[in-house]
């Protein structure tokens, strides 16, 4: 039995890779006892669980998929980038470095800085994780940290970061998905595309409901909820991926390729 951990900016993320992972033969366990026992001391057992004592409403749970019951993988989303690197640590140090054959961070490339730029950046932050956890005497540590993105290193366990949309351009999850849907829905995704455009065209460059949607990857954000309720009325992106595919398992994408030679790197 062997498991892998993979933490996330957000659920679409987890969505995402959780489809890429039932198309190799995964199951998500969806009930608690159905939950092998390694994962549950990641499952809060009190409410508030944030650390802070703040009432969110949302609660990020793993999600745990498993293989014949044996091999299992585990999504921890961290609730925002400044949010993975902890994330990460509550996870491996609440099971234990040891107990994992891979460990993966996926993070949004994003427009400010290169694919390059962006792996070096968070690398250091992995670097400074080492040292400091070097300095208190952690088992485990240091990690052997991958060289470029999209590949992990050989330690133990193997260690990958992978850069949305494919550890070159510069873009997000919503690049890939909106990608996929465009060969699946093509008129909705015109549609989509087109009301985010007329938005933005008619409405003043100071107007403040628009703000966010004009930052960076923010059009094609926009535009991928729009198709989420499109496909899944008043549901989230999360959920309409995870119960709509998007097309995303069908598709001849580099994107969704690289992607899944990533899991294929920490399992």
């Amino acid at each position: 039995m062997t498991h892998s951990l993979l933490v996330v900016e957000g659920a679409h993320d987890a969505s995402f890779f959780g489809l890429l992972l039932r198309a190799k033969g995964y199951q998500r366990s969806v009930i608690l006892p159905d939950v092998p026992d390694f994962w549950k001391p990641l499952i809060p057992r009190r409410y508030p669980v944030d650390p802070e004592g703040r009432l969110d409403r949302v609660i990020r749970l793993p999600d745990v998929y498993c293989l014949s019951g044996d091999d299992t993988v585990g999504i921890q989303v961290a609730g925002g980038e400044n949010r993975l690197v902890a994330s990460l640590t509550t996870a491996l140090e609440r099971l234990g470095i040891e107990n994992f054959a891979g460990v993966g961070i996926v993070l949004d490339t994003d427009h400010e800085k290169n694919a390059r730029e962006r792996f070096a950046a968070f690398v250091k932050q992995l670097e400074a994780l080492n040292e400091s956890a070097v300095a208190e005497g952690v088992s485990g540590f240091p990690l052997l940290l991958p060289a470029v993105a999209g590949r992990a290193a050989a330690g133990v366990p193997r260690v990958g970061v992978h850069l949305f949309p494919d550890n070159n351009r510069q873009g997000t999850l919503e690049t890939i998905l909106l990608e996929c849907v465009r060969d699946e829905h093509p008129l909705l995704t015109r549609a989509a595309g087109t009301l985010v455009m007329y938005a933005d065209r008619k409405s003043p460059s100071v107007s403040p409901p628009l703000r966010r949607m004009r930052r960076a990857s923010g059009r094609a954000k926009a535009q991928a909820g729009i198709l989420a309720n499109l496909l899944h009325p008043g549901a989230s992106l999360a959920v309409s991926l995870h119960d709509d595919n998007w097309g995303i398992t069908g598709v001849n994408s580099a994107a969704v390729r690289a992607a899944s030679d990533f899991l294929a790197e920490i399992m």
